[in-house]
């Protein structure tokens, strides 16, 4: 997403845990903040999205030359497992490239409360209508999750419907 709205909007990146400042360099990723420039009668004051992105500030083959920003997860959502930070929107990812076999929903069950979490981490994945529970399949997805996000997952898959869904943000975690 191009921020083209520079005038009117002061965008910072900081690191969600300590609040601190970190610099708009290319590749850089952290919790965005917004202030709005021009509202008068209430103005917004350094709002944090939650939104854990990461900025590129390079040249953009379109021409335009303002900075973009890709939402990789959001920040109240994360869990650290072993030092890596896992986004359950980046575990959902890797889960829906084995359609058909999965409905795509996925629910991360944390058994420790906060952010930090033990090795494996509860993975519950849908499976598509009428599929069967194969744990073969469980293990292709648990590889998988490793392989791609480093982090080692404990997957069950549960049967179609059994998991909620809903018309806005799709809960992934389960407290």
């Amino acid at each position: 997403m191009h921020l083209g709205a520079r005038v009117f909007v002061h965008a910072e990146l900081i690191e969600p845990d300590s609040g601190s400042a970190l610099e708009l360099d290319d590749v850089a990723t952290g919790e965005l903040v917004l202030t709005h420039l021009r509202h008068r009668a209430a103005p917004l004051l350094r709002f944090r999205t939650g939104d854990h992105v990461q900025v590129r500030t390079g040249p953009c083959k379109c021409g335009r030359t303002g900075p973009r920003v890709r939402c990789i997860g959001r920040t109240d959502d994360m869990l650290i497992v072993r030092g890596v930070n896992v986004f359950p929107s980046a575990i959902r990812e890797v889960v829906s490239a084995f359609a058909p076999e999965v409905s795509g929903h996925i629910l991360v069950k944390p058994e420790a409360t906060g952010v930090k979490q033990a090795p494996p981490l509860p993975v519950s994945v849908e499976l598509a209508r009428g599929a069967p529970a194969d744990a073969a399949l469980a293990e292709a997805i648990r590889d998988r999750l490793r392989e791609v996000l480093v982090v080692q997952a404990r997957v069950e898959l549960v049967p179609w419907g059994s998991l909620r869904r809903s018309e806005y943000k799709s809960t992934l975690v389960e407290r």
